[in-house]
């Protein structure tokens, strides 16, 4: 305090009348009197030392009383906690700092304590990401903290906890796991976490971490998984598809190249009618497979335009009507000449031409086919039934899945790849419209395409 004897320090008290007032001793007296033992323990106020220079100190005082239980004086012990004081300030300044820091970032920011299992510290991103406020988050038990975990992640999220808190350099950890929102819906996040803070022995005592939303990304990510899996499973069938026929094709091409000094006039031709269908085999699969890559890789520039559907369907009529009267098949067409509808022509009359033949191949001999259309304000429905063979439930389910081989004989024995329909599926996409199948075995098949109407 800078005085040297008790009495030195006593003198200046006493002529200082203002001491009590500039000080929150000035109260001193009346906490004493409050206290239940006439003890006061820890008061800090900041003090004018002799010279001058502001100080702060923690006083600890008690009164002592005389024989009539008057207060005689008071006793007590002062320290200096001006060191002590400074680093307190420095360290609110440094969490002020570092407050502002973390509600600066654009991530939501977290302090998890590995003893309690609780967030102990969340920045406000919290509510952006998850719909929690601060409050919220801080007050959750570690076991509602964990049900916010998805399921299926929780063992993920524990094993990276677990491998944090036993690393022995601040390593950052970086993973991604599903968690729940307060609205009930689970979203993507990936998270970076890294120990915080270590007791003397290297124990992580605490995680910081930071997530950010990904679910758009994830899921891209998971689409492309799906889609090469299935491309990959769909080729594997086309290889066998083309490799039937073209084993066909060779085992014949050799049988004419080394027997056709033994064969007949007859047995040439009806290998040659089998070579015939085996080429056209494969020339339609590969066709088909064209038109998909063309259709995945954007290749193909729509052309959308006002189309004349009357036409544009006797055109598809016209090319399959000797396949039609091959089988003796009747093909019936009833479309309003008032129609427009709003296509790529060449789109529409490759979908249209695959379904018609489809609807050839699947009808026995003297069948029916009826092509109709029903018109509503926004689409047309272009409907192809026939009186065929019909498709299963289990077949019909899966028959836009690339990954499901669906392709079965026709009426006569003719082959194909099952590429026909899921190609219609996505050019009739293409065009802004859709197609779905409806059927039953042994009474036939109806493939509505919907085309949107000009308007």
């Amino acid at each position: 305090l800078g005085y040297h004897t008790f009495e030195e320090m006593e003198l200046d008290f006493s002529t200082n009348d203002n001491y009590f007032e500039q000080t929150p001793r000035a109260d001193f007296r009346d906490k004493i009197a409050q206290s239940s033992n006439y003890e006061i323990q820890g008061l800090e106020y900041e003090f004018v030392n002799r010279e001058g220079k502001k100080i702060f100190i923690r006083e600890n005082s008690r009164a002592i009383f005389g024989n009539n239980d008057d207060i005689l004086n008071y006793e007590g012990t002062v320290e200096d906690i001006t060191q002590i004081k400074y680093a307190e300030s420095v360290l609110q300044s440094q969490q002020k700092f570092i407050s502002l820091v973390l509600e600066s970032v654009p991530n939501y920011v977290y302090v998890y304590d590995i003893g309690t299992g609780k967030i102990i510290f969340t920045n406000s991103r919290c509510n952006e990401l998850l719909g929690f406020t601060q409050d919220e988050l801080l007050s959750m038990e570690a076991f509602e903290t964990m049900e916010l975990i998805h399921p299926e992640d929780r063992d993920l999220v524990n094993k990276s906890f677990s491998a944090i808190a036993s690393v022995e350099s601040n390593e950052l950890f970086h993973y991604d796991y599903r968690i729940k929102t307060k609205t009930g819906d689970y979203i993507w996040v990936n998270e970076s976490a890294t120990p915080l803070l270590k007791d003397k022995n290297g124990k992580v005592l605490e995680i910081i971490g930071s997530m950010t939303e990904v679910t758009k990304l994830k899921q891209t990510e998971l689409q492309l998984e799906e889609s090469i899996r299935q491309k990959d499973k769909f080729f594997s069938i086309i290889a066998h598809d083309m490799r039937v026929p073209f084993m066909g094709f060779i085992g014949l091409s050799e049988i004419l190249s080394k027997d056709y000094e033994t064969l007949s006039l007859t047995e040439v031709v009806e290998i040659a009618s089998s070579m015939f269908q085996s080429a056209s085999r494969i020339q339609r699969l590969l066709e088909n497979l064209l038109e998909w890559s063309r259709v995945q890789k954007n290749d193909y520039v729509l052309n959308f335009q006002s189309l004349y559907l009357f036409d544009e369907i006797k055109e598809c009529i016209d090319i399959n009507e000797q396949n039609a009267k091959t089988k003796n098949i009747s093909i019936e067409y009833s479309i309003p000449e008032n129609i427009y509808v709003y296509a790529d022509s060449y789109l529409v009359q490759t979908v249209v031409r695959n379904i018609l033949s489809n609807a050839i191949k699947f009808t026995n001999s003297s069948g029916i086919i009826k092509i109709y259309s029903e018109q509503n304000d926004d689409f047309t429905n272009l409907i192809i039934e026939d009186n065929g063979v019909g498709i299963d439930k289990k077949t019909l389910d899966s028959l836009f899945d690339l990954t499901v081989k669906t392709s079965t004989l026709g009426t006569e024995n003719e082959q194909g790849s099952g590429l026909g329909l899921i190609l219609c599926k996505e050019l009739t996409a293409k065009i802004n419209g859709n197609l779905k199948v409806e059927s039953e075995i042994d009474k036939g098949t109806k493939v509505i395409i919907s085309l949107k109407n000009t308007k």
